[in-house]
């Protein structure tokens, strides 16, 4: 893994040469042919840093992001995170695109977790609000970032939404095995730690007045982070040493 922690605008490369401007990263990413980096804290310290923290993400393929990174959003916007899973999600994916060509998604900031089939097909709608990304393994540091997320229900998503305790729109996969995708995502509406919105009633309308009513009312969203609270989280660990033992000397 290449390493560029960038800090100031004068910042050391792999090759131990200062780069000093955006012109002088943009050669270097171009003839090192650098295909995976990490983006420490402070790269959104300055509007300079912001430059060229965005130009990275655009120019390299795999970015590993500290969370502080990602500062270089607006700050007056809350941040949104909208993936599919591993290989994406072509529903969710379509309706982001459609949303974004009609300017329908500009009171926030988007990080979007595209798959590596759809970015070269993506890519080229990232803006100043907009960061795409084909693919993620540092979770972590993307659910540290953002206040919302919109995704599909698999069960790790469920898991890392209550670990992180991230308000959601959830759209079950309509396909997924005895519908399970239905009844995680009916658990954290229940809940209220989430809104359901399934695909055969996807409505564009009532997706973004969803989306607005989490953004603008701090209340709501303080209200479904606090939900988290009240789920109970069992102790799998000791539950599964406990039935491995008795199946154990039952025998």
């Amino acid at each position: 893994k290449n390493t560029l922690q960038i800090y100031s605008l004068k910042f050391p490369s792999v090759l131990k040469k200062e780069i000093n401007s955006i012109n002088e990263l943009e050669k270097f990413l171009n003839k090192e042919k650098i295909t995976s980096m990490h983006i420490g804290p402070g790269s959104g310290s300055n509007n300079k840093i912001k430059e060229i923290t965005k130009l990275i993400l655009q120019k390299v393929k795999y970015v590993v992001v500290d969370a502080d990174a990602l500062t270089c959003f607006k700050n007056d916007l809350k941040t949104l995170l909208v993936f599919g899973g591993s290989q994406g999600s072509q529903f969710l994916n379509k309706k982001i695109v459609n949303l974004l060509k009609n300017k329908n998604l500009e009171f926030l900031n988007i990080i979007w977790i595209v798959g590596k089939k759809n970015y070269q097909s993506l890519k080229h709608l990232q803006n100043d609000n907009v960061i795409i990304y084909d693919y993620c393994n540092q979770m972590s540091s993307m659910y540290n970032a953002v206040d919302m997320v919109v995704s599909r229900s698999g069960a790790m998503t469920i898991a890392e939404l209550i670990k992180f305790k991230k308000p959601s729109i959830l759209v079950p996969f309509k396909f997924s095995s005895e519908n399970h995708q239905h009844y995680n995502a009916k658990f954290l509406q229940d809940s209220l730690c989430s809104s359901l919105i399934e695909e055969d009633s996807f409505d564009k309308e009532t997706f973004i007045n969803t989306l607005k009513n989490m953004c603008e009312n701090e209340r709501i969203l303080d209200s479904m982070k606090d939900n988290f609270n009240n789920i109970l989280i069992p102790d799998s660990l000791n539950m599964i040493s406990n039935f491995i033992l008795e199946e154990r000397y039952a025998l």
